[in-house]
């Protein structure tokens, strides 16, 4: 009897240890430890989540396990509401919203959830061929106007990349440009020769296999460079606004080489999951995968937006994107975005709503709520969790005074207010952002216009369809009489952003001959660069007046290098504009006395 007490007492004993090694900090666990209980215990959620956190690979092949197994393409049932795996600790989580307070610098600090890999299929151009494409857009168009792409850039293989925080190519900018155009056009009419015309530069591109050297950067987990991702993004949207038109020949050729484009962003991951540019590469996939179907791939993506949500602190600040200095909200305002279009893309394609997913009450409304604040009080919501970030952020601004950029871009809001009729912040943001034309980098399309067309006000649609037709290159007579706004006009370049006002860089005499643009080599100043960079200055007038120029300046005073901008406008105005970056404006001022 008492060898059978000392037994019981014993096991009891046994399975209180086990649940206080199941409950303590794994952290002073080995990583070999880690992975031999993971292996055992594949389920268990607190050896897996210990896994995550160091971004060991024992958990990641746990996770693409789980990943694999929901990997049924369109037999996969989409899934708005499940908690999805590698949820963080209470305790872990509020260790992530508070790491900003023990850090030197920003992101100096413990990794509390490591970020992960999207894995997606690589298909054969056969199978491409059988299964037919859908557009994962509300597919509307407002014009069936013939509009005549302009000169695409021709296809390249290798990219060399300037790894320098804020720089870009040269040769990727062209591309990004070019494809976001046309997916704007694309957007804009169904004109079927206008979709031929594209689609035969996608078809040469795809054959001369485009972007297939240099993508990655040196660094962490080699990722795909955040430019060169914008890039691959401008491809794919403006080939998903004419997926359903596509032959089988041409998706057999398509197919695989914008496969291997996804399939390498989604791969790509950085040291932290919570990151603007892991919920860009999962809006990305997730368009990828509703493009083609795949419900499983639909369904990764579904989850990494969950998990935002999850790691979210309770105003709906993202605990990483908010301490980068002096772009802190930001990148802050970017994650939110992809978060808002992965959202709609969800209700467009699923009728269910992703929005609706709400952790301890904090869900995307949450998110939008501390943007609105943002924009409202830049500064005093900036200093709430930004610190100094020498190696990025504080390049474009500071703690005290941040980068406002970001409010010209947060135009998606208009599709949160689409999403939510009733949302509390709806009307301010029809108010502010009814009629803006911006196009972020990364989204390359008017996001109201992607999801939510026959909402446009109808000013603002009506004077988007007179630029269809405004649009057109100006028609010579035979005998090339000028045109109406030949001439000389002297200029000057300047730079703008919010926090430093307006500051001159340059000069010259713009002249127009025959409908054309470009520099006199006569009274040329640039003070951030050589005056020979005049020289790429080139543009085109259109009927009414609307101006387009591409230009390669640098907008940096003895730091940075020139880059490619395109400048549109009005000559009635005697104004154009173009974006440099996030952070500047680039202004071209003009008289025509």
């Amino acid at each position: 009897m008492l060898k059978l007490c000392i037994r019981i007492v014993c096991l009891l004993a046994a399975s209180l240890m086990a649940t206080h090694a199941l409950s303590q900090d794994l952290s002073g666990w080995s990583d070999k430890t880690v992975c031999r209980l993971l292996s055992q215990n594949p389920d268990n959620t607190d050896y897996f989540e210990e896994g995550v956190s160091r971004g060991l690979a024992c958990a990641s092949s746990t996770q693409k396990s789980a990943n694999d197994d929901t990997q049924t393409s369109d037999n996969t049932e989409i899934n708005v509401t499940n908690k999805p795996r590698g949820v963080l600790s209470s305790s872990n989580t509020k260790k992530q919203w508070n790491a900003y307070k023990h850090a030197k610098e920003c992101l100096k600090h413990p990794t509390y959830a490591a970020s992960q890999s999207l894995t997606v299929r690589l298909l054969s151009g056969e199978k491409f061929a059988s299964t037919e494409w859908r557009v994962p857009f509300n597919n509307a168009s407002i014009s069936n106007e013939e509009i005549e792409l302009t000169a695409a850039p021709e296809p390249f293989g290798k990219i060399t990349l300037d790894e320098t925080y804020g720089e870009q190519n040269q040769s990727v900018e062209v591309a990004r440009q070019w494809f976001a155009s046309a997916a704007q056009t694309l957007r804009l009419t169904n004109n079927k020769k206008t979709q031929d015309q594209f689609k035969s530069v996608l078809v040469d591109w795809a054959t001369a296999n485009a972007l297939n050297k240099g993508l990655h950067v040196s660094w962490g987990a080699k990722p795909v460079d955040w430019h060169v991702m914008t890039s691959i993004g401008a491809i794919l949207t403006s080939t998903a606004l004419i997926a359903d038109t596509l032959s089988s020949e041409e998706r057999a050729i398509v197919g695989p080489w914008l496969n291997r484009l996804v399939t390498e962003t989604a791969a790509s991951h950085w040291y932290q999951r919570s990151d603007n540019k892991a919920y860009m590469r999962a809006y990305y996939t997730m368009i990828w995968a509703f493009m083609t179907g795949d419900n499983g791939t639909a369904q990764k993506a579904i989850d990494i937006y969950k998990l935002a949500i999850h790691d979210m602190r309770p105003d709906g600040s993202f605990p990483n994107d908010s301490q980068r200095g002096g772009m802190g909200i930001n990148y802050n305002s970017d994650a939110l975005s992809y978060l808002v279009m992965m959202a709609a893309l969800v209700n467009t394609n699923t009728d269910q709503n992703l929005v609706d997913y709400t952790v301890d009450g904090r869900s995307i409304h949450s998110a939008v709520n501390f943007v609105v604040k943002s924009i409202n009080e830049p500064s005093a919501t900036n200093r709430l969790y930004a610190i100094k970030c020498p190696g990025s952020g504080d390049r474009w601004g500071s703690v005290e005074s941040p980068n406002r950029a970001f409010i010209q871009k947060a135009s998606y809001l208009m599709v949160y207010a689409d999403m939510i009729p009733n949302a509390e912040h709806g009307s301010w943001i029809r108010d502010r952002y009814l009629s803006s034309e911006y196009i972020n980098l990364a989204v390359n399309v008017i996001p109201q216009l992607l999801f939510y067309p026959s909402k446009l006000d109808p000013h603002f649609k009506k004077e988007l369809s007179s630029k269809l037709v405004d649009n057109q290159p100006v028609l010579l007579d035979p005998l090339d009489q000028p045109t109406t706004f030949d001439g000389d006009y002297p200029f000057v370049l300047s730079r703008f952003n919010p926090s430093e006002g307006l500051m001159a860089l340059g000069s010259g005499i713009l002249v127009i001959k025959n409908g054309t643009i470009n520099v006199s080599p006569k009274d040329r100043r640039l003070d951030t660069g050589p005056t020979k960079y005049y020289d790429t200055l080139k543009g085109q007038i259109y009927k009414k007046g609307n101006t387009s120029v591409s230009f390669d300046v640098n907008a940096l005073k003895g730091a940075g290098s020139p880059r490619p901008v395109l400048f549109s406008g009005n000559i009635n105005n005697l104004e154009i504009k173009g974006e440099f970056d996030d952070y500047f404006q680039l202004i071209i001022t003009f008289r025509d006395d």
